[in-house]
């Protein structure tokens, strides 16, 4: 309501005072009457922002539950406004809060050039085995780790299959007490689900089997050789040098040695014995020798020399083969090669 005005009384006074100094000393009852009439009807008719002194309404003149969103200006509650843990999920709207509202510390992922990396990057990603697999990539590849432990990565996972049609591939490291093995599991196309072989697996030995057949290129290492050409010698006593392998490269293989030499003995003497080793040397050190001994019975003789074969363990390096012969006779026996033949180093495994 506005500010009251009182009625007018006699002598258009509107306070007694004012009526009874213009010489009308009575009194009269209707003008009572009016200015209570004014007043019960100020008061029945309700008061507004007029009549209400700034800051006189507190808290607790307000009735629970009267202030709606109709009472509050927009913009009207700021962030001081609100209690901590006062928002809650319900009072959010899906799609709400958008990335560029979460702080550095609540993106769990982020984005750099084409890749998803996590946030903090010094730490691991853990995910449970309640899921199998954990890992999905590319519509048919998947990545699972169980409670066994066994570890596998899957192509058209061959017990759950995505494309039957398709050929599926796993391969497994297995932790199991039972089954401590890394293993290759096949699923030929169009198979049934489950229906799987093991072409290949490696147990803790270090023992390979395959069910198909070895390549002789994954069998075989590096491999050098020397043609043999004409030699002679009649020195005693002493190894002398035949051929030189040139240097081979090895992986840690065994190297198989075969000296096809086509050395000869040969003794003109009417009679005696005669003695010759044939040597194979790696890097200047002797590691085998042949010895055979040869009689002579009145005559000429002439006998081929057997060929050497030698299986050789070293680790892995760079190696100098060579084959020496060394003689020992009281009668003037040669050796001789003829020129043809092989020496052979070849690294196996």
């Amino acid at each position: 309501m506005a500010v009251i005005q009182r009625p007018a009384k006699q002598g258009n006074a509107t306070t007694y005072q004012g009526k009874v100094a213009q010489g009308y000393t009575g009194i009269l009852a209707a003008e009572v009457d009016a200015d209570l009439d004014v007043i019960y009807a100020a008061w029945n008719g309700g008061v507004d922002t007029v009549n209400i002194a700034a800051g006189s309404i507190t808290a607790d003149k307000i009735a629970p539950n009267q202030i709606g969103t109709r009472e509050l200006a927009d913009l009207g509650v700021a962030t001081g406004d609100l209690a901590n843990l006062a928002v809650t999920t319900p009072k959010l709207a899906d799609g709400a809060v958008t990335l560029a509202k979460l702080g550095p510390d609540a993106k769990l992922w982020t984005t750099s050039g084409n890749a998803v990396v996590p946030f903090d990057t010094n730490k691991a990603v853990s995910v449970p085995n309640t899921a199998f697999p954990q890992f999905l990539f590319g519509g048919k590849g998947a990545i699972a780790c169980d409670t066994l432990p066994v570890v596998s990565l899957l192509l058209n996972n061959p017990w759950v299959l995505v494309d039957a049609t398709k050929p599926s591939w796993v391969l497994q490291l297995s932790a199991q007490a039972a089954s401590d093995v890394a293993q290759f599991v096949h699923r030929a196309a169009n198979a049934a689900s489950g229906t799987v072989t093991v072409p290949l697996w490696l147990d803790n030995a270090g023992n390979l089997t395959i069910t198909g057949k070895l390549s002789g290129g994954a069998a075989t290492g590096a491999r050098q050789h020397v043609s043999p050409g004409g030699f002679s010698t009649s020195t005693y006593n002493t190894p002398v040098l035949v051929y030189t392998l040139p240097a081979i490269t090895t992986r840690g293989g065994a190297v198989l040695l075969v000296m096809n030499h086509t050395l000869y003995y040969t003794s003109s003497a009417t009679a005696g014995n005669g003695q010759i080793a044939t040597l194979i040397f790696r890097n200047g050190t002797q590691i085998t020798l042949h010895q055979q001994n040869y009689g002579s019975g009145g005559g000429q003789i002439v006998v081929p020399i057997p060929a050497l074969t030698y299986l050789d363990t070293p680790p892995a390096g760079t190696y100098t083969y060579d084959l020496r012969v060394q003689l020992a006779s009281t009668t003037s026996p040669s050796v001789v090669a003829s020129g043809f033949g092989d020496c052979i180093a070849q690294e196996i495994g």
